[in-house]
């Protein structure tokens, strides 16, 4: 029954799309709502739908992720320099902005518009 139990509290956390550290938080579950991926005090203008998103990639480095982002969207992203590691996608036919997000919010980062130009740093 505890197995049961610990695989359901996991699955559920996978589902919320909760990251491993906020899994493992002592002290109680964090938060249901989903945290912003929007940079408090920085504009950010709607992001676009298209073009669908494919992608299939294991622990490749985030700033190739958002390289390959940029170029099948044709926009501006700037990376901070705080932004490291590495990142898991398997994504098909999702549109630009779910899968953008998707990937900000797994990976515990905002983005911010200045401009024309799309701004990604650690939150």
């Amino acid at each position: 029954m505890v197995g049961k139990l610990c695989f359901l509290a996991l699955f559920l956390g996978f589902a919320r799309g909760q990251s491993q550290a906020e899994r493992a938080l002592p002290g109680g579950s964090p938060s249901l709502e989903p945290r912003p991926v929007i940079a408090p005090g920085i504009p950010a203008s709607p992001l676009p739908k298209e073009p669908r998103i494919s992608m299939d990639v294991q622990e490749a480095d985030i700033h190739s992720v958002l390289r390959f982002l940029s170029t099948t969207a044709r926009l501006n992203i700037v990376a901070d320099e705080r932004v490291t590691g590495t990142v898991t996608l398997r994504l098909e036919e999702v549109p630009f902005d779910d899968a953008f997000r998707a990937l900000l919010l797994t990976q515990g980062l905002v983005y911010g518009d200045l401009g024309g130009v799309i701004w990604v740093a650690p939150r």
